[in-house]
């Protein structure tokens, strides 16, 4: 056997990997919503980060408001995966044992502290999630309450054309949001990791076949195996990453989250080896969208105050016309909400005459009971 021939099989089997994630994907890719989604904020944020400069703020999902985001669905992911390598053999010793190293390590610095070791020309990996949180329901009291300011805020209505102006192109690696509907119980999504999980297990196993009938030696199998399970490895992290924000607590479920996010993930290697980052899923999100925020303390509540600055970056450029409509929370005066808010798309050039069009942007009052 070639090392040619060789070649040309591991090539073959990571082509039938990538086309098996592309049909499991295809089963369970959220499509664009076809209805309006509207996004619960302040409202000194919808006038000037919103309207006056037409762009989104996505936050670091380590700021969120439920400690388990990302983090609970990577436990969920790492049971799934656990019950694979508490098999033994082969498959455990060269492949699912490191990438259970790998993967926790992605989100948690000091989780690759721990297996630094096991990853000899890594120096540092640095990775984030930047989430944008939607909601279906219009005029929704719970969510006036913690998201729209205690009901002094906005709920603005964003078209279905909005969310589908992102599509994932092929080649294209430049960031872009990624949209989906938020899912609130495990089993769909241990079902979609399993299926991943058993068409890489199963080239894995290709594999170790392919040189036992070639009678490989020892020591040319191990670098075989070494350099072909990294390959996959990366292939496999890079499509699992990508599903850790679609799950939340079941706690969370009466919001009925929608959401868009980036992803971020900056694989930094050893000086000695003269490699330049890594970044998946996509590459590297520009300095000039990146920013700060300090988080304000909690009126009322007798705790040590320590100031945060919260990361987050801004989406690209959206048109107003975009916007379907804007609903003025419950606590406010709507007349001179309204008046604000018609003088604010005014300057950003908006055709007011278009205000409460059919094809334009309506202003309406929440009749939530609230104030």
């Amino acid at each position: 056997m070639t090392q040619e021939q060789l070649s040309k099989y591991q090539e073959e089997l990571i082509s039938e990997f990538e086309n098996d994630v592309k049909k499991i994907l295809e089963d369970i890719s959220t499509p664009s919503p076809s209805h309006i989604l509207y996004h619960y904020t302040s409202f000194n944020n919808f006038s000037t980060r919103i309207i006056k400069n037409r762009e989104f703020c996505y936050t670091d999902f380590r700021h969120l408001n439920d400690p388990t985001e990302v983090i609970l669905s990577t436990e969920v992911l790492l049971k799934a995966v656990g019950s694979r390598k508490d098999k033994g053999g082969a498959l455990e010793r060269i492949f699912w044992q490191p990438f259970l190293d790998f993967f926790p390590a992605m989100l948690k610095p000091e989780d690759f502290e721990k297996v630094r070791h096991n990853f000899d020309q890594i120096d540092k990996i640095e990775s984030s999630i930047y989430t944008l949180s939607f909601c279906p329901k219009v005029d929704y009291l719970p969510m006036w309450r913690w998201y729209g300011d205690d009901g002094r805020g906005i709920s603005i209505g964003l078209k279905p054309d909005y969310f589908s102006s992102h599509p994932v192109v092929e080649g294209d690696r430049s960031p872009r949001p990624i949209y989906t509907d938020v899912l609130y119980y495990e089993d769909r999504v241990i079902s979609v990791i399993d299926k991943l999980c058993n068409s890489a297990e199963q080239k894995v196993t290709n594999l170790i076949k392919f040189c036992q009938n070639k009678e490989v030696s020892a020591d040319d199998f191990q670098e075989i195996a070494t350099s072909f399970t990294r390959e996959l490895h990366n292939r496999l992290v890079s499509h699992l990453f990508p599903l850790m924000p679609a799950f939340k607590h079941h706690g969370y479920q009466d919001e009925n989250e929608h959401r868009l996010y980036y992803l971020e993930c900056k694989v930094t290697y050893k000086p000695e080896y003269n490699k330049p980052p890594t970044f998946f899923p996509f590459d590297e999100i520009p300095v000039e969208r990146r920013g700060t925020k300090n988080r304000k303390p909690i009126e009322g509540i007798c705790l040590p105050y320590i100031e945060q600055k919260i990361p987050f970056i801004r989406s690209d450029k959206f048109f107003l016309d975009d916007i379907a409509g804007i609903w003025v929370g419950p606590c406010v005066h709507f007349d001179c909400a309204r008046e604000q808010i018609i003088k604010l798309l005014m300057e950003a050039g908006y055709d007011i005459a278009k205000i409460d069009t059919e094809e334009g942007i309506k202003i309406k009052k929440s009749q939530a009971p609230y104030r």
